[in-house]
């Protein structure tokens, strides 16, 4: 399913997957995409993500924006995102007190 086709998965199996599968082109820094009939995603977070793209897809972004509220999250992030957060990284500390408000 994947030959000649681009896909992602979790930043930390992007190699594994390129050795398993090498005519694919596993692309890094994205959260999730689509080539033809195949989307693949980064990981679970992500796939709200392409869930939300689904629904705006095939129902509008009001729907879309609608079940994401829902959902309790904020409108779906872009596909293109890279993976890893400059916010993650600030949060990468021990001290939990610094982060209450």
């Amino acid at each position: 399913m994947l030959a000649g086709r681009s896909c992602t998965t979790h930043w930390k199996r992007l190699v594994e997957l390129q050795r398993r599968f090498s005519t694919a082109r596993v692309m890094k820094d994205t959260l999730f995409l689509t080539d033809g009939p195949i989307t693949t995603s980064a990981g679970a977070a992500s796939g709200i993500d392409i869930a939300l793209w689904f629904v705006e897809r095939h129902y509008g972004s009001v729907i879309a924006a609608k079940t994401a509220r829902e959902l309790v999250v904020q409108m779906r992030r872009d596909g293109s995102q890279a993976q890893e957060s400059i916010y993650l990284n600030c949060r990468a500390h021990l001290n939990s007190a610094v982060h209450r408000g």
